[in-house]
């Protein structure tokens, strides 16, 4: 088990992770987004349940925070290689 000697550090680590590392995404995706037309913003809003993408994104900044915490590399190239797979899949849906 982790011996934290400084748990008000980390607690405020996570939080700063978890919650603090979404304006960064959605600033990210606001620009992204800027060039993208009017019909395929459109297909991106059809296919989405509202706010589930930030969820998304909570749950992953908060295991990836774990994992770096436990020193689990190995857990976080499986958490990233799952969503490539995941989002490779659909992009293919999207195409065909």
């Amino acid at each position: 088990m982790l011996d934290l000697e400084y748990p008000l550090l980390v607690a405020a680590a996570f939080l700063t992770a978890v919650i603090g590392g979404d304006p960064i995404v959605q600033l990210t995706l606001s620009i992204a987004e800027k060039g993208l037309s009017k019909s395929a913003k459109f297909r991106l809003e059809k296919g989405s349940m509202k706010n589930a993408g930030r969820i998304i994104g909570y749950l992953e900044r908060a295991l990836i925070f774990l994992m770096v915490m436990y020193n689990q590399l190995g857990a976080i190239a499986f958490i990233l290689t799952a969503k490539s797979i995941i989002r490779f899949g659909r992009a293919k849906e999207r195409v065909c």
